[in-house]
Order: structure tokens, then C-alpha cells, then sequence
């Protein structure tokens, strides 16, 4: 009896370690949670978002530029500082309702896969200057909970998929969270390699939802970024030398047209500058194959004035002026 009782406990502890290996494995798979939200300087996104309802009206169609342009270290972690840039197409009532802070400071715990947002004071008792914004390291049902500021203490959401998705030609691990009631709800879609894919909300006003066009991660582009990122090769013949055209048009309201001529395989940039010398926007900062490129810049955000672009690629360098005139 004593051997069989031996025999016995023997196979459930056998079982029940096999059973954690196998999780353990599964979730070794998910890799570096921060892949998830790839944060490094430079990265670009690029989304579409449509808006509707009936009654009462609600339209809207909008494209966002989401870009990473510079970091920040506060009390020893490091953030990233985002950038956004809106085309709005039409809109009458709210899009984009379910994308990250826009024009915020960001960063991705490497330890607990937490997406936290820079906040004074405005955190919880264990992260007092940041707010919780999605958990990526989170399983299947998981329930996180957020926004515990007085008075509501506590609000949650779900991990509601993990599954793999297909996107730009290839299968990915995904992460999915949502909250849905009766009057309203959100959802995001992370996919690892890539970042945020997909947001949506809701209310008994309106229903927005936000896609993925494209992006640009480490100077690797996926799917469509033309339509804000701007940057398109018009031409495949190699020209005799670097060269930046004129803008066109110019004056201009609220968007311009710039070209230019590379040579030779180089890192190129373009950037806006103000009257003043400062830097308002990077509009190309990458490996750039031989070839005539055009950029459009959309001024929508920015007040009318003389702004300065100018193109850097190896030892060229150049600056023209435009006037944008609201």
C-alpha cells in the first residue's frame, strides 16, 4: 500500500511538473514584452480612424502620424516623447478615442510589460507620476486594473486575445484589451514587432475606429506610410548629384510639396525648421537608396509664418525658405 501511495504521488508530481514546463514554455514565446511597443527614437506610425452614427450625427475621417522624436530620463527611467501629426478629412464628433496619449511622454517596463505615461501626481500609490495605460505582459483573462484615483478606485479591463494575427505578410503574436458596457467601452490591439494595430471605442454617441496603414521601426517600413509619412521615390533614375527643389506651392495652406535628388545610397534627412531656428519636425531621417523623392508636410498644426527646410546627406547640405499663410 505504501509503494503504491508512493507510486501515486509520484505521477501527480510528475504531471503537475510537466503541466509548468509547458506553460512556461508558452509563455517564454512571448520574448521581450517591450517588442509589443517597440520604443526607439525615430519610429513612425501611421493610422487611419472613421467615425460614425446617426443620430445624433457623428463623421469622421482623420489620419494620425504618431512618431517618436526624442528621449527623456526622469527620475532615472527613460521616456520617449511623442510627436503627432493630424490630417483631418471631415470630421463632426470624436476619432481616435481608443490611440495612446498623443504628444506625451511614454515608456514599457522591460520587467512587468506595464505602458506607462508620465503624469505628476497623478498615478497610484505604486507608481505615483504615471498612469497605466495597457499591460503587455498580461495572459488570456487577465484583469488589470487602472485609474485608481479618488472617486472611483479602481476601474479594470480585460486581456481578451492573444492569438496570432496576420499583418504586413507576416503571423505575430498579438495582445487585445477592452472594456465594453452598455454605454460605452474601448479596445487595442498590440502585435509584437509592430506595435499598436488596432483602437476602438464607443459611446451611445458615436463608434471610431483606428487601423494600422503602416510604419516605419528601425528604418525598416511596413505596409503604406505615404499619406503622412510623405516620403515617396518618384523616380528610380540615379541623378548626377544631391539637389532640394523648391517647395510647391508656395505660400502655402495648409500643406506643400517638397522634392530632392539623392545620388547615392546615403542616411538623409529633412527637417523643418521655425524663424527662430528651431526644429519643428523631422520629415525623412533614414537610409535612402539613389533616386528623386517627394515629401509632403502638412503645416495643419502650426501657425503662419517663414519656416526653413533643409536637406542633409553626407558632406550636402541645403535650406530653403517657405511661407505658410492661413
Amino acid at each position: 500500500m505504501r509503494k503504491d501511495n508512493i507510486l501515486f504521488f509520484a505521477k501527480i508530481f510528475s504531471v503537475c511538473f510537466l503541466l509548468l514546463i509547458a506553460q512556461d514554455a508558452a509563455y517564454s514565446q512571448v520574448g521581450n514584452v517591450t517588442d509589443f511597443l517597440p520604443l526607439k527614437t525615430g519610429n513612425i506610425w501611421v493610422y487611419h480612424c472613421s467615425a460614425f452614427n446617426i443620430t445624433p450625427p457623428c463623421l469622421c475621417s482623420r489620419y494620425y502620424k504618431i512618431k517618436l522624436i526624442s528621449t527623456t530620463v526622469i527620475n532615472g527611467k527613460t521616456y520617449y516623447q511623442v510627436q503627432t501629426s493630424i490630417i483631418t478629412l471631415t470630421c463632426y464628433g470624436s476619432c481616435g478615442s481608443g490611440l495612446l496619449p498623443l504628444d506625451s511622454l511614454l515608456r514599457v517596463d522591460s520587467m512587468s510589460g506595464k505602458v506607462l505615461r508620465y503624469a505628476p501626481g497623478a498615478g497610484c500609490f505604486n507608481t505615483p507620476d504615471e498612469i497605466l495605460l495597457d499591460s503587455l505582459k498580461a495572459r488570456l483573462n487577465d484583469t488589470i486594473r487602472y485609474r485608481c484615483q479618488p472617486p472611483v478606485q479602481w476601474n479594470t479591463y480585460k486581456c481578451t486575445d492573444t492569438n496570432n494575427v496576420n499583418i504586413f505578410g507576416s503571423s505575430r503574436q498579438s495582445r487585445t484589451f477592452g472594456v465594453t458596457g452598455f454605454e460605452g467601452g474601448w479596445g487595442r490591439r498590440y502585435v509584437k514587432g509592430i506595435g499598436l494595430t488596432n483602437a476602438n471605442g464607443y459611446s451611445l454617441v458615436c463608434v471610431d475606429n483606428t487601423t494600422l496603414l503602416g510604419c516605419v521601426l528601425d528604418g525598416v517600413v511596413y505596409g503604406d506610410t505615404s499619406f503622412i509619412v510623405g516620403i515617396k521615390q518618384i523616380s528610380s533614375e540615379v541623378p548626377d548629384k544631391f539637389s532640394l527643389s523648391q517647395n510647391y506651392p508656395n505660400p502655402f495652406n495648409p500643406s506643400t510639396t517638397i522634392e530632392f535628388d539623392i545620388p547615392a545610397s546615403c542616411v538623409a534627412s529633412l527637417t523643418i525648421y521655425d524663424v527662430t531656428g528651431r526644429r519643428v519636425e523631422s520629415l525623412v531621417n533614414e537610409l535612402v537608396p539613389p533616386g528623386r523623392y517627394r515629401v509632403l508636410w502638412n503645416a495643419e498644426n502650426y501657425s503662419s509664418g517663414v519656416y526653413f527646410y533643409k536637406l542633409s546627406a553626407d558632406d550636402f547640405s541645403v535650406t530653403k525658405r517657405m511661407v505658410l499663410i492661413k
